[in-house]
């Protein structure tokens, strides 16, 4: 009902202004309709205010048409004036600047206060709904943003409890990819690499009690597959253990290793075996774990047989001294004085350093070697079996072989062609 009354009273204005009304009076009417819009009286004081405006116009109409000294002297002006209104009606600000800017090009005397005045309502009036507009689209922005973040927080939730879940499973997959890597089936350590292997052995071993100290998540499908090919791998090995014993091979070698540096990489192997089948009877998912405990017990006996580091030294050098009181020197074929110093000339200029106890020689001529196309003579060469001394105090045994080049009219200096070595012990250099 107030509405109704508020713009059936809006329309009674509007069609006295078209009625002819000057425009200094609709601008007043217009400034209170829309103070009246933007207030917060009732429609009944909306409706006595009008009235009032109309009341005001009436009596001020017949001054305007007696005198119409509000509006500019001059045509051009006059014309800009009615545009100013015009534009202002339609809420047009610019074009309300710009005929008033023009007006005072043509008529700089006439007073524009009032006319500025409504400009400045206008643009007030606009701001105001930039800003409202402005706002309106901030707030459905933030809306937005803020749909966007709960939806993102929703899934980043999904995705952390999803990620959560998994955690435990990855994390004991990886270490069985740590501790039961195929390469570990068949570790090897050499001499050389002594100090690093231990130092992995004692990594190896700490992944042993990280795994013992993880929960499994048995009954995930993925997980489950994971550790069914982890024990494929472990499944080949222990079957190929069974068949060949290796560790009981590794504990043998120990004695025939030769060298204590030797006997101790081949025991740091054997130690990696013990760990290997360790780690397999102690993971709770794999199905044949039992099996592996077995052969770990097993391999922990032949382990604490060789006694440790130093016991593997020990019997290494027993072994080694065994194997020396059977190494005899080849009995010479045949003595000569000029050969004897072919072979220690030949012998010294390899630079070895070593001091020569005996030589014996294994051939009773020389050997020729010719081309197999045409026959024609090559080079030609002989054998001995020399003792020598190092400097630690160990005695060696060669099978030294000298060869001569045959230059088409005779053969050149001896020259080491090949050898091999071997130790002996120095009582049985005869």
């Amino acid at each position: 009902m107030r509405n109704q009354k508020f713009y059936l009273t809006l329309m009674i204005v509007l069609l006295l202004v078209q009625n002819g009304f000057a425009q200094n009076d609709i601008r007043k009417a217009r400034n209170e309709i829309r103070n009246a819009k933007s207030g917060v009286r009732d429609a009944k004081q909306i409706t006595n205010d009008v009235k009032s405006i109309v009341n005001d116009i009436k009596g001020s109409k017949k001054k305007e048409d007696a005198s119409n000294e509000d509006e500019p002297k001059k045509s051009a002006a006059k014309t800009y004036y009615k545009l100013f209104w015009k534009h202002v009606e339609k809420g047009e600000l610019s074009q309300a600047e710009n005929d008033l800017k023009n007006l005072k090009k043509v008529e700089p005397e006439y007073n524009t206060a009032e006319m500025e005045k409504v400009l400045e309502d206008l643009r007030n009036e606009k701001a105001g709904k930039a800003e409202e507009k402005a706002q309106e689209k901030q707030k459905i922005k933030d809306e937005k943003e803020a749909e966007q973040n709960a939806k993102k927080e929703a899934d980043d939730a999904k995705l952390q409890k999803k990620v959560n879940n998994r955690d435990v499973t990855s994390g004991y997959a990886n270490l069985l990819n740590d501790l039961f890597d195929i390469s570990l089936a068949s570790m090897t350590v050499g001499e050389s690499e002594l100090e690093l292997k231990t130092k992995n052995l004692e990594n190896y071993k700490s992944k042993i009690q990280q795994m013992e100290a993880t929960p499994t998540n048995i009954g995930d499908k993925m997980f489950d597959a994971s550790v069914d090919n982890y024990e494929r791998r472990v499944i080949n090995k222990y079957e190929y253990e069974i068949k060949e014993a290796t560790y009981k091979k590794l504990a043998e070698d120990i004695k025939i290793a030769g060298t204590p540096g030797n006997a101790k990489a081949i025991y740091t192997t054997l130690l990696f075996q013990q760990a290997y089948w360790e780690a397999a009877s102690k993971c709770v998912a794999f199905k044949r774990k039992e099996e592996y405990a077995k052969l770990y017990q097993s391999i922990t006996a032949t382990v604490n047989g060789v006694g440790g580091m130093e016991g593997a030294a020990n019997l290494a050098q027993k072994g080694e001294e065994n194997r020396l009181k059977n190494v005899k020197m080849p009995a010479a074929l045949t003595t000569n004085a000029a050969m004897d110093k072919e072979f220690r000339k030949a012998f010294e200029q390899t630079g070895w350093g070593e001091t020569i106890l005996k030589v014996n020689l294994l051939d009773t001529d020389w050997h020729i070697e010719r081309n197999e196309l045409t026959g024609v003579i090559l080079s030609r060469y002989q054998s001995a079996a020399i003792a020598a001394k190092q400097s630690n105090g160990r005695c060696m045994l060669y099978t030294f072989t000298i060869k001569q080049e045959y230059n088409g009219s005779g053969y050149g200096s001896s020259r080491r062609d090949s050898h091999n070595s071997n130790q002996i012990a120095c009582e049985n250099v005869k």
